[in-house]
């Protein structure tokens, strides 16, 4: 459902693909007066007015972790080392990554808050080694300190005061940021 002011909600109809919500919706974002649906699929879909609908598919070998959008940049981060950008959601690019602890990454999760992309996962094929990345552009991504320990990040967040939480399992881990890095508590 979808509501303009959150108090009168109507049915949302998908007249492009339902099936791209079969698999589930993996998440939903805003920018400027567009509505942004990522799902389960790889399938992007966005609006204005909730009635019609474009759409378009993240060329990725296994369907969605996540897609973000910050400094007029779309970023998915998923499995299988499979971090991409794009600024016109037509052409997808491989991003660059400078992270020496990082192999055969598997990113669980990517927010963007205060200018900043922040990726977490795991590298290695029994997923106990932390990839922790960060990006101002999400063109460019460089390991963070927390990056190479062991435990993986399976979800990141963030607040209003620029403070992000790196979940692994029931803990929490939560980061500062300073001009260049991402640093633990």
């Amino acid at each position: 459902q979808y509501s303009s002011d959150g108090l009168q909600w109507e049915p949302l109809n998908v007249s492009i693909d339902n099936e791209a919500f079969l698999g589930g919706l993996k998440n939903a974002f805003k920018v400027d007066s567009i509505h942004y649906i990522y799902s389960n699929r790889s399938q992007l879909l966005w609006t204005s007015n909730f009635k019609t609908w474009d759409s378009t598919y993240v060329p990725v070998e296994q369907s969605g972790t996540k897609l973000v959008y910050g400094n007029g940049v779309f970023v998915y981060a998923g499995a299988w080392s499979e971090l991409l950008y794009s600024t016109d959601l037509k052409e997808w690019k491989k991003a660059k990554i400078k992270c020496p602890s990082c192999q055969n990454q598997w990113y669980d999760d990517i927010v963007f808050d205060n200018g900043v992309f922040f990726v977490v996962g795991s590298a290695s094929d029994m997923s106990t080694t932390r990839v922790a990345l960060a990006s101002v552009n999400g063109v460019d991504f460089v390991e963070q300190p927390s990056c190479g320990m062991n435990d993986d990040y399976d979800h990141v967040y963030s607040d209003s005061n620029g403070n992000f939480y790196a979940r692994q399992g029931g803990h929490y881990s939560i980061f500062y940021r300073d001009e260049f890095y991402i640093y633990p508590v």
